[in-house]
């Protein structure tokens, strides 16, 4: 037995100081650490210390006899530092712990040889003061060798699956909706599924690239330490997927893990360039990818030579649904010295400073997850790990192809066994969703990202769904100081967890005190942080965290597997102290360039200042946003400009059309409105380095007051998204007409008229028009919800709730007339609409019913009799003619190419919206690498909302005569639309 595997320190073969060490042979009963499973492995009762026969402690339960969940073996204290807790786990006074201590071991087993050997070699080899912590971790790992319980911090992943499906296999890994309706519930996915489909997979893989198989089976061989400049070993044979957020995830992971490969998990999100650069630095030649992905895939499969791609089966066939018999056992052998270094997958950093890089995940680092369930509390707190867990169910909806995604998903279902909820592979993550799933998957926890919290705390009835949650866990990035209080004033019980994609923090502890959410408590000493002066604030002096190396072995330092040669390893992130509270510390931000907007999207501002200060009238230019939803500019003039207002405003007009330009260029998130653009003091100069640079935080901090500012009068700073609103009232202020309901409707039409260039595109709004059917779009709503929300302000007099005006009560009231009888009655007249009741958003439950209830009844009338039908000749077998709705989009297609194919089909009469449709359809075709003759296509202009779909009659009554069947593939999929939104396309299924 070895103190070696990612739990202890390789020791030191020279330097060696011994500590004396007394091995008592009898039987103390003491309590065990595990905290694994309370049913499967019961905490203790409260424990009293009494001193030991030679100077320790030795631990019963209260009354003096031995608890029955505590072991007589495998026991070994530390005398002088080591007391009991009511949990049943030790806890260490580090004041206490001497340079030179002495070790009380009890072990009456015939095996108790092998355990004092261990401990011999781990107390005596290391060459520093040794930390108690670590000898926690050793203590428990021994303790399980011994007696076959798990050996947290050496477990593998398939290795656990296995044994799941072996003794559990009925129980709960993995529960995903049933349907996208969320009252259909959730349906589990149990370890025995999982088992069987990862060995069903894993067969499929060694088939396909036999090479790999050799390299997990079979064999003892150990994985060096890899080199940097041997990164990805060629006998992992890297496999990038792609694909929903579902189950195949974890089942490509663990199939590859038995086959001896690799796999890559990549971001739908990354450019071609950047996916392509991927390909490369990890060896990459195979991709598999679900069907929906098909169209993106396209691209990088042209784009890199040799690149194998295979269609992946769906998560049912993969879980065997429908086979009668289990998949084959594909065995996994290797131990955990043999596949420490093992490359699990490949994640990679999100390319905010450039093209993403690859990241290599091994199965030591992960094992350093399972250790979060033996670590001991530190100053009575729980490690910030073991504190996001629960008995129920944790609603995970993170993106699997992320580290915060997968890692926790990981963590939660396989080390803790702690069932996972995922969320709607096919639905965005919004307050809608996120509420419908607390109320019917069963969750008692849930892990989100700020952005969703931010949405739901100025929703009533957001914030008690998440106060029903026993903890809200949140990362990713920041959550803004204003949102965490009045959650937490409300009952919702936050939890910040932080880490990165290489760095798996166990030594971060949650703070007792719920008002302490945004602080974490931080053992320094166990975790081997070195807290580097970074600058002085108001709030205190700021912090780099640093991980030191402890040992050339990464031991718990997961940083250390990602960097094998690195002796440190700096997070960049900046913390500042508790004033009064020791190790607590808040995060602040990054060291680096990069802004974190609170949706979580990162931006890089370095070449949109470098392009704005290259301009002959600007001295400098600094982008902010860090914490708000969107970035802004501030511009430094040359010396001697813009000293006053009516300057000032004339040097962004001049600067603006160089802005538009860059935009042009830009992410969508990191485009700057015209509104959070300002001028700097000529008395505040720009804190600049010595080669000239400009020093962000610095710079950030001497201009906090003005960019609050700015950013509140250009709208709330937690709801504000101009995406493209360069100017959009092209110069002209909007001033709402509040004489009357039908007044304010034809202001609002003119608004979103201008806003959505339709006089340009000459199209007419009238207020009993959808703005959803006429390009209205989610960056224009919340443009409008802004604007609206100023101009009734100034309008009344009075301040307007930004979530009076908030985006969903315009998808809401989604036409002139609703939107302005919303307004008018809530905004304008509040008393009013209490006395009246509302008729729209404000009751959006009532609203949709009768508005529901309304379009079944109107296109349900003079429905066809169904004995009449009978009476028709049924449509032909062979020769048929085939309408088919929405061919140019992306499913669409595909659905041509499939009825072109077909041998029983004549001819696809292509209905679309578009005159262009033939031109569109070709180009479409053309990107996908599909049919482009069109043979068998015959393409038609039509409007389904219209009678006769807008047709001449001799063209609809055609149609009538020779079609067979029809393919209605035209709806719109915008889960934010009202149901009177969908009035048209209803209206259309109707027509058909």
């Amino acid at each position: 037995m070895t103190p070696h595997g990612g739990i202890l320190p390789r020791p030191h073969t020279q330097g060696m100081r011994t500590s004396v060490v007394r091995i008592l042979c009898g039987s103390l009963a003491v309590p065990r650490p595990w905290r694994h499973n309370q049913q499967r492995y019961p905490r203790s009762r409260k424990y009293s210390s009494t001193k030991g026969p030679i100077g320790g402690t030795e631990d019963t339960p209260s009354g003096g006899a031995a608890s029955p969940e505590s072991d007589r073996a495998g026991c070994v204290f530390i005398s002088g530092f080591v007391d009991a807790q009511p949990t049943g786990r030790p806890s260490f006074n580090i004041n206490t712990l001497p340079g030179s201590f002495t070790s009380l071991y009890s072990c009456p087993h015939t095996n108790r040889s092998q355990i004092c050997t261990l401990f011999l070699e781990v107390i005596t080899s290391y060459s520093r003061p040794f930390k108690p912590t670590y000898l926690h971790l050793a203590m428990a790992t021994a303790a399980d060798a011994m007696t076959g319980k798990p050996q947290f911090g050496r477990r593998l992943l398939p290795t656990i699956v296995d044994h799941m499906a072996r003794t559990e296999p009925d129980k709960e890994w993995l529960s995903v909706p049933r349907s996208n309706k969320a009252s259909d519930g959730w349906r589990p996915i149990t370890f025995g599924q999982l088992a069987d489909a990862v060995n069903r997979v894993a067969a499929i893989l060694i088939a396909r690239h036999p090479q790999t198989q050799s390299q997990t089976n079979g064999t003892s061989h150990i994985n060096p330490v890899p080199r940097a400049s041997d990164e990805y070993p060629k006998r992992f044979q890297t496999l990038a997927y792609i694909g929903p957020n579902d189950a195949r995830y974890h089942i490509f992971v663990l199939a590859c893990a038995k086959a001896g490969c690799k796999p890559l998990l990549i971001s739908p999100r990354n450019s071609l360039q950047a996916q392509l650069n991927l390909f490369d630095k990890t060896a990459c030649d195979v991709l598999y990818y679900d069907v929906s992905f098909k169209d993106r895939a396209g691209p990088w499969i042209q784009g890199r030579a040799g690149m194998q791609a295979f269609e992946a089966a769906s998560v049912a066939e993969w879980l065997g649904e429908g086979s009668t018999s289990p998949a084959p056992l594909v065995p996994y052998e290797r131990t955990f010295e043999e596949a420490r270094w093992d490359p699990i997958f490949v994640l990679h950093t999100s390319g905010s400073t450039g093209l993403p890089k690859p990241v290599v995940v091994r199965a030591g680092a992960l094992a350093i997850m399972d250790l979060s369930q033996i670590v001991p509390d530190f100053k009575g707190c729980q490690s910030m790990m073991w504190a996001a867990m629960s008995e129920a169910r944790i609603f995970v909806p993170m993106p699997l192809f992320h580290a915060g995604g997968i890692y926790f998903t990981i963590m939660c279902s396989f080390f803790f066994e702690k069932p996972v909820a995922l969320g709607f592979p096919d639905r965005p993550l919004t307050a809608q969703t996120l509420m419908e799933a607390i109320e019917y998957a069963g969750v008692a926890t849930a892990m989100l990202p700020p952005a969703i919290l931010e949405d739901m705390s100025y929703m009533p009835e957001g914030v008690a769904a998440l106060a029903k949650l026993k903890r809200v866990a949140y990362g990713g990035s920041p959550l803004g100081e204003d949102v965490g209080k009045a959650l937490s004033s409300r009952g919702v019980r936050l939890t910040s967890i932080i880490g990165a994609t290489e760095i798996l923090p166990i030594y971060n502890y949650l703070p007792q005190d719920p008002e302490l959410y945004d602080w974490f408590l931080i053992n320094t000493e166990a975790a081997c942080v070195d807290w580097r002066k970074f600058d002085e604030t108001e709030e205190g002096a700021l912090y780099e965290q640093v991980i030191m190396r402890k040992d050339p072995d990464p031991g718990v330092q997961s940083a250390f597997y990602v960097f094998p040669e690195a002796t440190e390893y700096s997070t960049k992130d900046l913390y500042i102290k508790h004033p009064i509270i020791p190790d607590l510390w808040k995060y602040r931000g990054r060291s680096d360039d990069i802004i974190v907007f609170s949706n979580g999207e990162k931006l890089n501002p370095v070449s949109i200042e470098a392009a704005i200060a290259s301009l002959p009238e600007v001295k400098g230019a600094l982008v902010v946003g860090q914490g708000y939803f969107q970035a802004a500019l501030l511009i430094e003039p040359a010396d001697g400009l813009a000293a006053a207002p009516e300057e000032q405003e004339a040097l962004i007009a001049r600067v603006w059309p160089a802005v538009e330009r860059i935009n042009e260029e830009t992410v969508a998130h990191g485009r700057i409105v015209r509104q959070l653009v300002a001028v700097t003091n000529p008395g505040k100069p720009f804190p600049r380095a010595a080669k000239g640079s400009i020093q962000r935080y610095a710079a950030v901090k001497l201009y906090a007051d003005e960019v609050a500012a700015l950013y509140q009068k250009a709208g709330d700073h937690r709801d504000l998204n101009g995406g493209d609103d360069n100017s959009p009232l092209n110069g002209h202020s909007f001033v709402p007409d509040l004489s009357s309901d039908q007044a304010l409707a034809r202001s609002i039409a003119e608004l979103f008229s201008r806003l959505a260039g339709l006089e340009e595109r000459g199209v007419s709004l009238d207020v009993e028009t959808d703005l959803y059917t006429v390009g209205v779009d989610s960056l224009l709503t919340i443009q409008s919800s802004r604007i609206l929300r100023k101009a009734l302000e100034t309008a009344t007099g009075k301040e307007v709730p930004t979530d009076a005006v908030a985006p969903r009560f315009i998808y809401a009231n989604p036409t002139p007339n609703q939107l302005a009888s919303y307004l008018m009655r809530k905004v304008v007249s509040e008393d009013h609409g209490k006395q009246n009741g509302q008729t729209n958003g404000v009751n959006g439950v009532d609203y949709s019913i009768k508005t529901m209830q309304a379009q079944l009844d109107k296109y349900t009338q003079r429905l066809p009799d169904p004995a009449t039908q009978k009476k028709k000749p049924a449509p032909r077998s062979q020769g048929q003619v085939v309408i088919a709705t929405g061919t140019t989009g992306g499913l669409g297609s595909y659905l041509l190419e499939q009825l072109q194919a077909s041998p029983s089909v004549a001819k696809v009469i292509c209905i679309n919206r578009t005159e262009d449709a033939r031109k569109r359809q070709l180009q479409a075709n053309t990107e996908r690498g599909l049919d482009t003759t069109l043979a068998k296509a015959e393409f038609l202009c039509a409007d389904l909302s219209k009678p006769q779909f807008g047709l001449a009659p001799d063209v609809y009554d055609k149609l009538l005569a020779e079609t067979d069947r029809v393919v209605h593939n035209a709806w719109p999929v915008n889960f934010n639309m009202s149901i009177a939104t969908f009035e048209p396309s209803v209206r259309g299924v109707r027509h058909l």
